[in-house]
């Protein structure tokens, strides 16, 4: 019965609306999952719920006190917001959460994890390669939400900065891709990675437009060399 008014709540209310919910009475096992079913809600409602406040009445230390306190357990949902921005950065490379709740600490970490998440979703190798910079940057400062930050922080500048070639930059960032199940930006960064593979080996510019061009070319046509030949096969 309790599941079904929580999860109906939305019916009753309209976009915008602020929602005070009460969890005290009952067994002790019942606010707990109350408030899992809340952050369920939150995280799926159509009507962009506000919970502005989540009351508990201690009533277990009423002998212990004359009145017991009520505490507002609101900040379980704030942690729960940076567990599940955590896990869309970690597991997708999304940050957009994150940002969302860096910016009152430090806007400029949160503009560079967006910059980092619009480069990723577009796929566009040398601005994603010049952003783990930042992010192994981002890994060495200090912010409350120390827990979320900084283990996934480290994790992407460990897999990716130590890189001193951009090819292979670019297969460390198609096996990421591929092993989070982005096949199709997987395919083209593997396709793009042996092209700057053979213009390094050819001690040419990668980043230049028309070499890249050319030995995209030569890749097709299998080349004349035994070198261009081999990569040509896997290209």
């Amino acid at each position: 019965k309790n599941t079904n008014i929580i999860t109906h709540i939305d019916s009753y209310i309209e976009q915008g609306d602020e929602l005070i919910v009460d969890i005290t009475h009952s067994f002790r096992s019942l606010p707990l999952f109350i408030m899992n079913l809340l952050i369920y809600l939150k995280n799926v409602s159509k009507r962009d719920i506000n919970i502005s406040h989540i009351y508990y009445g201690m009533l277990d230390i009423s002998k212990e006190m004359k009145l017991p306190p009520v505490v507002d357990l609101k900040s379980i949902l704030e942690v729960n917001d940076w567990i599940t921005g955590a896990y869309a950065f970690e597991q997708f490379g999304n940050a957009y959460k994150i940002s969302e709740l860096m910016e009152e600490e430090d806007n400029g970490v949160a503009t560079n994890l967006k910059r980092f998440s619009d480069l990723l979703n577009l796929n566009h190798l040398a601005g994603i390669e010049s952003e783990v910079h930042n992010l192994e940057a981002m890994a060495k400062k200090e912010y409350s939400p120390n827990m979320i930050i900084l283990p996934i922080a480290d994790k992407f500048a460990e897999k990716f900065s130590k890189a001193k070639q951009h090819s292979l930059f670019q297969l460390r960032l198609a096996r990421w891709q591929y092993e989070h199940y982005n096949f199709s930006s997987a395919y083209i960064t593997l396709q793009e990675a042996l092209i700057t593979y053979v213009c390094e080996q050819n001690k040419r510019d990668p980043l230049e437009k028309q070499m890249r061009e050319e030995v995209k070319k030569s890749l097709i046509g299998r080349g004349k060399d035994k070198f261009v030949s081999e990569i040509a096969t896997a290209y």
